[in-house]
């Protein structure tokens, strides 16, 4: 005897035993009405459970994920997923890696790439849940699982939770004398370091107010690196649209559109829309606004394209001048070696000084920020470094000058940095002409 108890309408427990107890009383049972009795009981059921089986059935079937697809196509997906991840190119690997879990969910070979993929676009509050998941299965083996969860932890300002794992990652290799290690250890080391800061930093708050341009100059794209004039009538910046010149995307990077440059005017006191600034500056490759003279009338560019360097410019700080009312083409500075990397520079006011960035030998390490001096021929002096009170043997980069050229401004991994590039600023002696730490 069985018994299932879903709704009122469904023969009970008790009604099936009274039907029993009746039979028993019976000193002899045709076998054939035995039978009868059971077949009806069994078609009362069925009748009466029908309609809840169905309303099961659809709920089950609500249930399901929206797309459905057949196993050829599942190991396909699959294929192509990894085949993204192991390339790098998380921008195609992470929605399908998220199609993949959403089909089959709490997968760790799933999750783990997910994680590791939110993580390269920075999205830490996104991509630590999927790795916590992750944690004590046996199917992600791997010591990576730690360093990418301090790395999420990191840059969520959990800075504890980010120290802990960073030295669980980092116990991974404890005792191996290899000297790859020994690189790793002092990477892990100033992470830590990183988060050590952090933590100091986070308990002086600067406060601070950040108010947004409007829609007349931010978009769903990505907008940065911003140079105003002087009179803050004009700024210039770098967005990555589709009307990018030759409207492709750098798959080899992030899938975004190649940057460009544009421009808007301030009327009272709304910037208008946004506007390319031309083919004077704007190449097929990578075109970012560097700096504004405080005329307006010269802006410096980096420009960078992987597709031809000879045609396209190649890592290097460019020059346009405003005359009769367009931008000229954008020329190479002279000072910029082709073989290093130079992003980044401000000008003084006059524009007869320009600081930039460049990892050209006898740095002290990365990128170093450097000077150079305009002479009335307008020749460019031999670039000299800042010296050790701004460099490091970390990256420096984004100088910015005040106008009294006493003052600059600067990002740099270094110093005091709490991971990453933070911004500093040093003074100039008027003693002994030397920046100050």
């Amino acid at each position: 005897m069985f018994c299932v108890i879903v709704g009122t309408n469904i023969p009970n427990c008790s009604s099936i035993q009274k039907t029993k107890t009746t039979l028993a009383k019976n000193t002899v049972l045709d076998p054939f009405l035995l039978y009868l009795f059971i077949v009806q009981t069994i078609i009362i059921i069925v009748k009466r459970l029908f309609p809840l089986l169905l309303i099961f059935t659809f709920i089950v079937i609500d249930q399901l994920p929206a797309q459905s697809i057949s196993k050829r196509e599942f190991i396909q997906l699959e294929s192509d997923a990894k085949w993204n991840y192991q390339n790098l190119n998380f921008h195609d690997a992470l929605p399908l890696y998220l199609k993949l879990d959403s089909i089959k969910p709490d997968v760790p070979k799933y999750r783990f790439p997910i994680g590791v993929s939110y993580l390269y676009f920075n999205d830490a509050k996104r991509s630590i849940p999927y790795l916590e998941s992750c944690l004590d299965k046996k199917e992600i083996t791997s010591a990576s699982l730690h360093y990418y969860l301090a790395k999420a932890y990191h840059l969520n300002t959990q800075f504890e939770k980010a120290i802990e794992y960073y030295t669980l990652y980092k116990d991974f290799f404890a005792g191996k004398k290899a000297k790859h290690y020994k690189k790793l250890y002092e990477d892990i080391d100033q992470q830590i370091v990183y988060c050590t800061n952090g933590k100091d930093l986070y308990n002086n708050p600067v406060n601070v107010r950040v108010t947004n341009l409007g829609p007349f100059i931010n978009s769903i794209y990505p907008e940065y690196a911003p140079v105003l004039s002087g009179d803050e009538r004009e700024i210039i910046i770098t967005s990555s649209r589709p009307d990018t010149k030759g409207g492709s995307r750098d798959y080899s990077a992030d899938g975004h559109y190649y940057e460009d440059v544009y421009i808007s005017t301030r009327n009272s006191q709304k910037w208008e829309e946004l506007r390319n600034i031309g083919d004077s500056i704007n190449t097929t490759g990578h075109d970012a606004s560097v700096a504004l003279s405080f005329d307006g009338k010269s802006l410096l560019v980096y420009r960078y394209s992987d597709k031809d360097i000879l045609s396209g410019g190649s890592d290097d700080l460019y020059i346009s001048n405003y005359k009769d009312l367009k931008w000229n083409q954008a020329k190479k500075l002279p000072f910029c070696e082709s073989n290093f990397w130079e992003s980044s520079a401000c000008m003084s006011k006059d524009g007869s000084v320009i600081i930039y960035s460049s990892n050209r030998e006898g740095g002290k390490g990365g990128s170093d920020l450097y000077s150079v001096t305009q002479n009335a021929n307008g020749e460019w002096s031999i670039p000299v470094s800042l010296g050790d009170k701004i460099n490091t043997v970390f990256d420096e980069d984004s100088p910015y000058l005040s106008t009294d050229g006493k003052t600059l401004y600067f990002s740099s991994k270094g110093h005091t940095s709490m991971g990453g590039y933070d911004v500093f600023v040093s003074h100039l002696s008027d003693e002994s002409l030397m920046w100050a730490a």
